[in-house]
């Protein structure tokens, strides 16, 4: 409603920026509806719903292969399993 009635004085809007801009012409103006605060809105539900904020807490890290306990992202890969990435002949 806000909209439809900027965009029909819009002419009326643009004689008056003209005068406060320096410029050589005025933009035209069209105006648009902003539905971001909506889309704000139902995403904030949404990380508020139990379901979703469930997968948002940080989980334990699954227990390594073989067993002893928890990989280390640090170590190199072939450590972890005690063996090598090249074959050996």
């Amino acid at each position: 409603m806000v909209v439809k009635a900027l965009n029909r004085h819009h002419k009326f809007l643009r004689g008056r920026l003209g005068h406060a801009i320096d410029m050589k012409f005025t933009p035209a103006l069209k105006f648009l509806h902003d539905d971001t605060f909506d889309t704000a809105a139902k995403m904030s539900a949404l990380f508020a719903d139990p379901r979703v904020a469930q997968d948002l807490e940080p989980q334990e890290p699954p227990p390594a292969p073989d067993g002893r306990g928890i990989l280390d992202d640090k170590e190199e890969p072939s450590r972890r399993l005690g063996g090598s990435w090249k074959e050996e002949d």
